[in-house]
């Protein structure tokens, strides 16, 4: 099912040939400027073909749902749905926005709020989460815009370096929730 919203859309990775996306998506997972603000330790380990097919592994399993988000016919990015759990009818939402001129044009907030509506009306789920790092005001910004509220400030949970930087430099997790009203 392909979500849309004006002049976006977001398409499965089920729906998507790996082979026909995999050099740009290998491209936007390892440019540090497009990872250094996403608060996951994978992206910073090295990334090759075996990586592309975990992805697709993961985001067309039951507990996670991957799109690749397509504006005005280009591909610029990914967004998810993870960790998917009926018993608790919650999930975490996330982004990935590789092409950096499309940054600050308020894609992210129509991509969450697709997934949120998704998450509600069809997964019938009744929390949706997902976090962003301090330093990286304009996430924060989409989650509040949207409603969620923030439920948490992790002290300087996330060195923002990459490994192979010694110095050590941290940011805050912030957390956010909207429950279904």
């Amino acid at each position: 099912m392909v979500l849309s919203e004006n002049n976006i859309e977001l398409i499965p990775f089920k729906d998507i040939d790996p082979n026909a996306i995999r050099n740009l998506y290998l491209k936007w997972v390892n440019d540090i400027e497009v990872i250094k603000t996403i608060a996951s330790p994978e992206l910073y380990l090295p990334k090759d073909n075996h990586f592309i097919e975990r992805s697709f592994e993961r985001f067309t399993s039951p507990h996670a749902v991957g799109f690749f988000i397509r504006y005005k016919d280009s591909f610029i990015g990914t967004s998810k749905i993870d960790k998917i759990d009926n018993h608790h009818s919650s999930a975490e939402i996330g982004i990935m926005i590789g092409e950096q001129e499309y940054w600050g044009k308020g894609i992210a907030t129509m991509v969450f709020r697709l997934l949120t509506n998704y998450c509600f009306e069809v997964l019938e789920l009744h929390r949706v989460w997902g976090g962003c790092i301090s330093i990286n005001p304009g996430m924060k910004s989409v989650f509040l815009k949207l409603g969620f509220t923030q439920e948490a400030c992790l002290k300087e949970a996330i060195n923002i370096n990459p490994p192979n930087d010694q110095t050590k430099k941290f940011a805050d997790s912030l957390l956010f929730s909207k429950l279904k009203k």
